[in-house]
């Protein structure tokens, strides 16, 4: 905040994608519930996407909820990608798996590591994942954190979990292509 008044707050969400958020002084904190697996091991299983639409599209959905949610309260999550994405409740088996008929009935995807949320506006954070951040902030032309940001990488999700392949296959290729580079796999070493 701007160390005037306090900046406590609910965040509200279908579901309670978060519990809640407050600030004392500078330091914010999220009360959040712990899951199962996450969409990164959902997306190497093979288990979205042409293998299960009606299960990607509510990943995508309980995404944007949380997103919408955390803007709301005039929070930016900055790290929007499949591994920050955990599948939660009673459709959950020991191990992660999904259990249920129709996609995992009773399964809800919470968005999680908040380690780079910060308030709209806020200097950006310089942790990052290449290969969901936005062009701009790839280039370090961003000012500041915005939702913009989130909705980009939401988008890099997105096609990743319809299609099953990130967009870039490297951090090098991310920037490559962010700085007007081919991404044709030739920018960067390989390493």
């Amino acid at each position: 905040g701007d160390g005037g008044g306090d900046d406590s707050g609910r965040v509200d969400g279908d579901g309670d994608d978060v519990h809640g958020v407050g600030a004392a002084t500078r330091c914010h904190a999220l009360v959040m519930e712990a899951g199962g697996s996450d969409l990164a091991s959902a997306l190497e299983r093979r288990e979205l996407g042409a293998h299960d639409y009606k299960r990607t599209v509510v990943v995508l959905r309980d995404l944007a909820r949380a997103l919408q949610s955390l803007h709301a309260a005039g929070l930016v999550h900055n790290d929007v990608k499949p591994q920050n994405l955990v599948a939660c409740g009673s459709g959950i088996l020991a191990g992660g798996a999904r259990g249920g008929g129709g996609g995992g009935v009773g399964v809800r995807w919470r968005l999680c590591d908040l380690d780079c949320c910060v308030r709209k506006g806020a200097p950006l954070p310089a942790a990052m994942t290449p290969q969901y951040a936005s062009p701009e902030r790839l280039r370090g032309t961003a000012r500041g954190s915005d939702w913009r940001g989130d909705v980009w990488s939401f988008g890099v999700v997105a096609l990743h979990a319809w299609t099953g392949e990130p967009p870039f296959a490297s951090a090098e290729e991310a920037r490559a292509v962010a700085c007007g580079g081919a991404g044709d796999g030739g920018a960067g070493d390989g390493g």
